[in-house]
């Protein structure tokens, strides 16, 4: 995995737009490592959520149940443990092998991802742009899908 993913010893004290790019830029690295990085992706997503504290209430599922179906080998079934039940989440694979998720959350925030190697990862990285919008909505960032 690159060095850019988030570091969970940064200070938890940073502006709304800083993080909505770290979510972006987070969901591009899970998409481009699905092969072989979904445990130390979802890792560093859950220390990001971690960091962000109260501001992710309501935006965010199980968290402690994701990081131990996760280290059970339950990939995807983390990650939809991560996404809130208010969320609808959608996914599968087109005729051409092309991977495709999309997430919206309760406030109507939401995104895709089409780059993806398999499903779960397209589902972690569809929701970290949903939360990026999301933290748009509520700070400066307009972060794109």
């Amino acid at each position: 995995m690159p060095n850019n993913l988030p570091d969970a010893s940064m200070s938890s004290a940073f502006e709304p737009f800083q993080l909505g790019e770290e979510l972006l830029a987070l969901a591009t690295e899970c998409e481009s490592d699905s092969a072989g990085g979904k445990q130390p992706c979802l890792s560093a997503v859950l220390d990001l959520i971690k960091r962000g504290g109260r501001k992710w209430i309501g935006h965010v599922g199980d968290a402690d149940r994701a990081e131990r179906l996760a280290w059970a080998g339950a990939f995807e079934s983390a990650v939809l443990s991560l996404i809130p039940e208010s969320a609808t989440v959608t996914g599968g694979r087109l005729a051409n092998g092309e991977v495709v998720a999309q997430v919206a959350l309760s406030s109507k925030a939401g995104a895709h991802s089409r780059k993806a190697g398999t499903l779960g990862m397209a589902w972690l990285a569809a929701y970290l742009r949903a939360l990026s919008h999301e933290d748009g909505q509520q700070g400066a960032s307009g972060a794109e899908a």
